[in-house]
């Protein structure tokens, strides 16, 4: 699968919670790992550096994106060819928001919202490329791509394999799509799921029914989707165990499938990988649960995107700092307690203004919440935090706030510190600023009437 996922940089303004996966991706800045198969050098030849804010993968190639808008592509033949001019050709310059690989081709989205591509044209998938600027999302597959438009039409060009572009559906209320060898999978805007292409394996046939699914992937031989829970859902036929050993459980917030093996992150930031384990795809997943992105490829290997940690986290409510009230207890690292879980508040990407990619990112919340993040002037209790609600209030002086909705699977992102109320305009450079995600608790308790939480405070200093 040669997709790039994407976040919302307006979550406030979502009205349906798979729209989060279909609109500007955040900026989640990062280093990458890979493992598995590299007989390429899509592993060994994984580019250094902790500013890659998205990822991809094809058959014996990796792509990324940097936060300066510039893409960067590895690997190569397992004959040591440039095949098709994949890295040699690939767009050089800024401004690139998304791209995607095939197993000979590749196409980018530029910040304009217009396409290229580069690489094999068999059957015009360079030549047939689209022009204009109407585009929000592309995807490509074995030898076809696709693209979304701006008005939720979906257009594809390249090898008819199967009507895997004949067949591409009607409609302008699609949000999100995906392509494999030749089957492709888009979302509606009403949750429901849509395949078309190579029926050999179930792949069309067998797409669930029904509403209420955030997110999609297409593989080789099975097919997923994310329902609101984010709980898993696959379809196609059960190659090396791709379905028997699908993960269960709720709490998933991506998934990715390629030729033999499929990958999920977890709200909580860790990885799970199913398929086979030819060549280390499971046993070398790497451990922890600070990653963003992750991708399942069609030549065996996968990708994380670890984010960055700029700044420092303080005020816990795990016992190591002011007690929470009520008699509850956090997670390590994170705050107080409530309804039984705990929320985390964690910074990604780098506090300088200039390079605008830095971000906090609320997890662990059970549903949807309504809350509000705060900024403030200075740590209470020396970092520690005073008794507010149910939880600790861990910032104040000169207070500012903006409300924010948490999605259905307990995360949110925040990623405009550009200007007021929290960027370093406001705050001033080289002052330390201090953040904090205030939520509603809808359950009830019996200590307290306030129903209203806290997660762990975040604190970082502005730079130019």
């Amino acid at each position: 699968m040669t997709r790039t996922h994407q976040r919302s940089s307006t979550i406030a303004l979502l009205a349906c919670t798979f729209a989060l996966f279909n609109s500007a991706p955040v900026l989640a800045q990062g280093s990458i790992l890979g493992w598995g198969w590299d007989e390429s050098g899509a592993i060994a030849d994984v580019p250094d550096g902790s500013d890659f804010v998205t990822i991809a993968g094809g058959f014996t190639y990796g792509l990324a994106l940097r936060s300066n808008g510039s893409l960067a592509v590895w690997g190569n033949s397992e004959y040591g060819e440039d095949m098709h001019g994949l890295l040699a050709n690939a767009p050089t310059g800024f401004g690139f928001r998304q791209a995607g690989l095939g197993n000979a081709h590749g196409l980018a989205m530029r910040a304009d919202h217009s396409l290229v591509s580069w690489g094999s044209d068999a059957s015009g998938l360079v030549s047939a490329t689209p022009g204009g600027t109407a585009y929000s999302q592309v995807s490509v597959g074995q030898g076809h791509s696709v693209a979304l438009r701006l008005n939720g039409q979906l257009i594809s060009w390249g090898i008819n394999t199967n009507g895997v572009v004949s067949g591409t559906p009607a409609g302008s209320d699609f949000v999100q799509v995906d392509s494999a060898w030749s089957t492709s999978v888009a979302l509606r805007s009403d949750g429901s799921v849509v395949a078309w292409g190579d029926d050999s394996y179930g792949a069309v046939s067998d797409a669930p029914t029904g509403t209420g699914f955030i997110d999609i992937a297409a593989g080789a031989f099975q097919n997923f989707a994310l329902r609101s829970d984010g709980s898993i859902l696959g379809w196609g036929t059960d190659f090396l165990g791709g379905l028997a050993t699908m993960p269960t459980g709720s709490g998933f917030i991506r998934i990715d499938s390629g030729l033999a093996g499929s990958i999920a992150l977890h709200s909580d930031g860790s990885i799970v990988v199913w398929g086979p384990d030819a060549a280390g795809e499971l046993t070398n997943k790497p451990p922890g649960n600070e990653y963003t992105e992750v991708v399942a490829t069609n030549g065996g290997f996968f990708y994380a995107l670890r984010r960055g940690t700029p700044g420092n986290s303080f005020c816990f409510g795990d016992g190591t700092g002011t007690p929470c009230p009520c008699g509850m207890s956090g997670d390590p690292g994170t705050g107080c307690a409530t309804a039984g879980v705990s929320a985390e508040l964690i910074a990604f990407g780098n506090p300088q203004l200039s390079a605008d990619n830095f971000g906090l990112y609320v997890r662990g919340l059970d549903g949807p919440r309504q809350g509000m993040l705060l900024s403030g002037a200075n740590q209470l209790n020396s970092g520690l935090g005073i008794h507010r609600g149910r939880g600790l209030l861990c910032v104040g002086q000169s207070i500012r706030s903006q409300v924010q909705i948490t999605s259905s699977y307990g995360g949110t992102t925040f990623d405009n510190f550009q200007g007021m109320p929290f960027g370093a305009t406001s705050a001033g450079l080289a002052v330390p600023t201090n953040y904090q995600f205030w939520y509603r608790d809808t359950s009830p308790q019996s200590c307290t009437s306030a129903k209203f939480n806290f997660s762990n405070a975040w604190t970082v200093t502005w730079t130019p």
